[in-house]
């Protein structure tokens, strides 16, 4: 009986310490989609605001309009989410704008294609990549992954109603938290 208790200890244990390295090379490259998406966005925004008197839209389900913009953009590889379906752009921003269908929060209301490489355009919930960190898109089009500790900043600053959220912010606090 105890020869196999110790088989299974062995067997097991290779297993228990390889499954964590195994998850996190399978969220590489759902990280690296998720960028993809939001760098994707980030042009639309901007081509957005190039047609719109330099105005960034009010919300992003303006831009499903856009060749660019499909549905499944929206959704972060890492995320429970789901694209959003219709027959007519109405019943798809209908079903857009309900609960499951976007990953990432729009923060680009009130800015324009003038916006910074600095300042922070859309990012995603903490919780879309197990809390390791999040995908922040910018107002020059480039998307960055953050720490969990730099996004957890990121968040603090968010919700302190700062508008526009800027990346110098964040090393701002970095360099003052202890």
């Amino acid at each position: 009986m105890t020869r196999l208790v110790v088989v299974g200890i062995v067997v097991t244990l290779p297993v228990a310490l390889i499954l964590p390295s195994v998850l996190r090379v399978r969220e590489f490259p759902r990280r690296i989609k998720c960028a993809s998406n939001l760098h994707q966005i980030g042009l639309a925004i901007l081509d957005y605001a190039n047609e719109h008197y330099a105005q960034n839209p009010v919300s992003i389900d303006q831009l499903l309009t856009q060749p660019r913009c499909p549905p499944e953009v929206f959704i972060c590889p890492s995320s429970n989410d789901e694209s959003a379906t219709g027959s007519t752009p109405t019943a798809l921003l209908g079903d857009f704008n309900k609960p499951g269908h976007c990953s990432y929060i729009y923060l680009g209301l009130g800015t324009g294609n003038s916006s910074s490489a600095d300042t922070v355009i859309l990012y995603e919930p903490l919780s879309n990549h197990g809390g390791e960190g999040m995908n922040v898109l910018f107002g020059d089009g480039h998307a960055e992954w953050f720490d969990a500790r730099t996004s957890a900043k990121l968040i603090a600053i968010i919700n302190t109603g700062v508008r526009p959220v800027r990346l110098s912010m964040i090393r701002w606090s970095a360099a003052t938290t202890p």
